[in-house]
């Protein structure tokens, strides 16, 4: 009978123990030194690593972000060993607008447009991303792009939106941004249309002309 009961406490007493690196013997916190807990942002507390030397205490982190987004499971964002990870749930591109233009918040790496701050949930990589709409002014080829982000020649009248987004001829790639090679592929195939609609002119001209 006696050996049952020390059986029981050995195991009670085992229950109770945690390793280092370890979950913590109550809650979703892991065992690890209060020095690399304070660093990853969380707080510890003690009496849940009874088993571990004196400076290993039971670390959480209530919440964990990496760039603003969420969606997996991410490495690098918690206290503790590798595999204790940042749980997060899907993302969904928010919606937003600007001057009456329509976007998506995204990371700013990500934006093949121009993007707009302070418009997006989350922290300042997450930005709203609009399209670049080409537009047309003395014979030539540009893109709507809001006047803060271009100092170049611009005309006003010629986009969609509000006054603030202007049609800007540039070859600054600064200004053009991803969409400079586009630019000047459209511009190409603009002004081969306008040749190919002369050329159309001439000849039916000249076709009217043989017929009198």
């Amino acid at each position: 009978m006696l050996f049952y009961k020390l059986l029981i406490a050995l195991i009670s007493v085992y229950g109770a123990l945690a390793i280092v690196n370890g979950r913590c013997s109550s809650g979703n916190g892991v065992c690890i030194s209060t020095s690399s807990c304070t660093k990853a942002g969380g707080t510890y507390v003690s009496g849940k690593c009874p088993d571990d030397p004196g400076d290993i205490k039971c670390c959480n982190k209530n919440s964990c972000t990496v760039s603003g987004k969420t969606g997996k499971s991410l490495a690098g964002a918690c206290p503790g060993p590798s595999n204790f990870q940042c749980c997060v749930d899907e993302v969904i591109q928010a919606k937003c607008s600007y001057q009456g233009i329509d976007g998506k918040c995204m990371n700013w790496t990500e934006c093949n447009g121009f993007r707009v701050q302070g418009l997006c949930p989350g922290n300042g990589n997450i930005q709203c991303c609009l399209p670049k709409s080409p537009c047309f002014t003395e014979g030539k080829v540009g893109y709507c792009i809001p006047t803060a982000q271009c100092h170049t020649k611009k005309v006003a009248g010629k986009c969609p939106g509000g006054k603030d987004i202007q049609c800007y001829i540039s070859k600054d790639e600064e200004c053009l941004g991803h969409n400079f090679l586009n630019l000047q592929v459209f511009t190409i195939r603009y002004v081969l249309l306008e040749m190919i609609m002369l050329v159309y002119f001439v000849i039916r001209r000249l076709h009217n002309y043989l017929k009198k």
